[in-house]
């Protein structure tokens, strides 16, 4: 755990750094919402949940 001062905590920050990431087989990624990429879906709202691996696999890609 990390405890931020106010000066230094952002939502981006947040979002990502305060997120784990569960690895799980497909069935399970649909029957979760696609749980283990929530944090992603925390900075942009409007990202369906079926959608969440695909930004996940462009950010490592460098094209999100």
């Amino acid at each position: 755990m990390q405890i931020a001062s106010p000066e230094a905590w952002s939502y981006y920050r947040g979002a990502m750094e305060s997120s784990s990431d569960m690895r799980m087989n497909k069935v399970m990624q649909w029957f979760t919402g696609n749980i283990g990429y929530h944090h992603i879906h925390h900075l942009n709202v409007r990202i369906p949940f079926y959608r969440l691996p695909e930004v996940m696999d462009a950010e490592a890609r460098g094209g999100a």
